[in-house]
């Protein structure tokens, strides 16, 4: 028979069990919500930064719309990357802001890269990221070996950061462009 005594340590022991349990739960939730919160701010800090290439973009190309002898190389579509590889072939170096536009790019790379890195494993995130940046990825994913011949040639004149694109490259934006014909 059962006393009083074994009763009580079974439910004491079935009480920590319980409790362990729990806290387990409690520590993958907040792990959860960390990574989650931790996309959340790469993805404002993604936005910040493409506001930031944008303007500068926007500066430089009205400055060279503005001078007759390249004002026809210079269309609405032409692209950030587009400009400098075309201005990496050209005798004259670049200029300062130049390279600034290329350390741009490659921040913006980085900040794609990373957030591709925290979406990885987790449904959501991939949707999000993909339903957001999926046109920006994919644009990365284009001009990534641009963006490191660039940089590789142009380091001669000036240190950049190093070009980080492991998950990058490992992001399927197929899904997302499928509706267009083939």
């Amino acid at each position: 028979m059962l006393d009083w005594e074994t009763i009580g340590t079974i439910v004491t022991a079935l009480g920590v069990i319980i409790a362990v349990v729990a806290l387990a739960y409690e520590i993958k939730v907040s792990r959860d919500e960390r990574r989650f919160d931790t996309f959340v701010r790469f993805l404002d800090a993604y936005s910040a930064q493409q506001d930031r290439r944008r303007a500068k973009w926007q500066r430089v190309k009205d400055a060279l719309q503005h001078n007759e002898r390249i004002a026809d190389e210079i269309d609405e579509r032409k692209s950030i990357v587009d400009y400098l590889v075309a201005r990496s072939h050209q005798l004259e170096p670049m200029y300062p802001v130049e390279h600034q536009l290329l350390e741009e790019e490659i921040g913006s790379l980085n900040i794609v890269n990373e957030l591709c890195r925290l979406a990885m494993g987790d449904e959501n995130r991939m949707a999000l990221l993909g339903a957001l940046f999926s046109s920006e990825i994919s644009y990365y994913q284009n001009k990534l070996t641009d963006i490191q011949q660039i940089r590789d040639q142009e380091r001669q004149f000036r240190l950049f950061s190093v070009v980080r694109y492991s998950f990058l490259i490992r992001f399927d934006t197929e899904s997302y462009f499928d509706q267009l014909p083939r």
